[in-house]
């Protein structure tokens, strides 16, 4: 599943599963790249004569053509396996080495998870995918990559150079990026991507990243039942109080106002169908 996306990891195919105590795989190999991350119970995970216990909120990050052989350790569970073609050849390349996932990236491995259930278009695997790895691998591992650009005119070239850094800040809306993280992710310097932002958008990059953030926030008000403090932290705000703040002078209402509306519009549209 190849895409034709400027993201630099390519061919991203995620599965996840609940597993019984009966669940193993045969050994086996693979010509990609492999992340491997209990979300619930416990997996023994074989590769290369090494076993490694893994249990919730722990992974794997495993290189092409390693002989692997997972299987339950415990009765019940819950996996994400995604298999991706990696930019980074050492990745995984030491069998056995465990990753420890903190709140936020065992939430981002959960989303992916609940994507490849739901067989989500590629394009959206693959922003949620980037989102973990550019939180898991730090926005260094991503500036090193040597990405091409096109050979163009230099107004084409700052064009593509912010759509491009787009595409990251649309992937990492909960964790946000500070103006060096996104220098380097597109490998231009503070001062140069601040004159493209003003040149091309009359704005600043921290500017358009928050206002992404904050239309991210509007759609999860009016379409999912997460609470008001719930979607701050989602979109990457610290407090429900700053959100509201900002999310206010932005679009002339508070979040409070506009999840209102969505109950009463469920409500209305369940009595509607429930009608005689």
């Amino acid at each position: 599943m190849s895409l034709p996306l400027s993201y630099p990891i390519h061919s991203i195919v995620i599965g996840g599963r609940v597993f019984g105590a009966d669940y193993s795989f045969p050994c086996h190999v693979q010509s990609v790249t492999q992340f491997y991350a209990v979300l619930e119970g416990k997996v023994r995970v074989w590769v290369e004569g090494q076993t490694v216990i893994l249990s919730r909120g722990q992974a794997l990050w495993m290189a092409p053509w390693l002989r692997r052989e997972p299987r339950a350790a415990s009765k019940a569970g819950r996996y994400v396996n995604v298999m991706f073609r990696s930019p980074w050849p050492q990745l995984g390349a030491e069998p056995g080495r465990k990753v420890l996932l903190d709140r936020i990236a065992l939430a981002r491995a959960v989303e992916c998870a609940d994507l490849g259930v739901q067989k989500a278009s590629a394009h959206v695997q693959a922003i949620a995918f980037h989102s973990l790895c550019l939180y898991l691998l730090g926005p260094e591992a991503f500036s090193t990559l040597d990405i091409p650009s096109p050979a163009e005119e230099p107004e084409a070239r700052g064009q593509w150079i912010i759509a491009r850094l787009e595409e990251f800040m649309a992937a990492n809306v909960n964790t946000p990026l500070g103006i060096e993280d996104m220098a380097s992710l597109v490998h231009v310097s503070r001062a140069t991507l601040g004159r493209l932002f003003r040149e091309h958008l009359n704005t600043s990059p921290i500017a358009h990243f928050r206002d992404i953030r904050l239309k991210r926030a509007m759609q999860l008000l009016r379409t999912s039942r997460l609470t008001i403090t719930e979607i701050a932290l989602e979109t990457g705000f610290s407090s429900s109080q700053h959100f509201a703040t900002v999310f206010r002078q932005r679009f002339g209402e508070v979040p409070s106002s506009i999840a209102r509306e969505q109950i009463m519009y469920v409500a209305r549209s369940a009595i509607e169908r429930n009608a005689p």
